[in-house]
C-alpha cells in the first residue's frame, strides 16, 4: 500500500508533536520520531530538513494566529479611548482566551518545552 506524501507528513507532524510535549524539544530525537512514526530517519529528512524545522512547523499554525490579531490591532491604530473601553478590553481579553483554549498544547510545548 502506498500513502501519500501529505499523509505521511501529517503523520510525522503528529507524532513530533507527541514527542516534543513528552520530552521537550531538546530531548526530543529525530530517531524517537521516526521510530514512533513507523519509518526511518533518513525518510524524515525526505519532508523536512531538521528537528527545528518540524517544531517550527508545528507550532505554525498558533503563531500565525497571534500574528493576526496582533496586526489586526496594531493595523487599526486606535486611539487610547478605544483601549480603555470595557467593551473592547473584555472582547479582546475573550479572543487571546480562545487563542489559548485553541492552541493550548502547542502553547504549552512552545512556552514550557522549547
Amino acid at each position: 500500500m502506498q500513502y501519500l506524501k501529505e499523509d505521511i507528513q501529517e503523520k510525522i507532524l503528529h507524532i513530533a508533536e507527541e514527542v516534543f510535549s513528552e520530552k521537550g524539544y531538546k530531548d526530543a530525537s529525530m530517531r524517537e520520531i521516526a521510530s514512533r512514526t513507523g519509518i526511518t530517519v533518513s525518510n524524515i529528512y525526505h519532508y523536512f530538513t531538521n528537528k527545528d524545522e518540524i517544531f517550527r512547523t508545528i507550532l505554525k499554525p498558533v503563531l500565525n494566529d497571534l500574528y493576526v490579531k496582533i496586526y489586526r490591532h496594531d493595523a487599526n491604530q486606535m486611539s487610547i479611548e478605544v483601549f480603555t473601553n470595557s467593551d473592547y478590553q473584555q472582547e479582546s481579553v475573550q479572543e487571546y482566551i480562545d487563542l489559548v483554549s485553541e492552541h493550548r498544547a502547542r502553547l504549552r510545548m512552545l512556552l514550557f518545552q522549547a
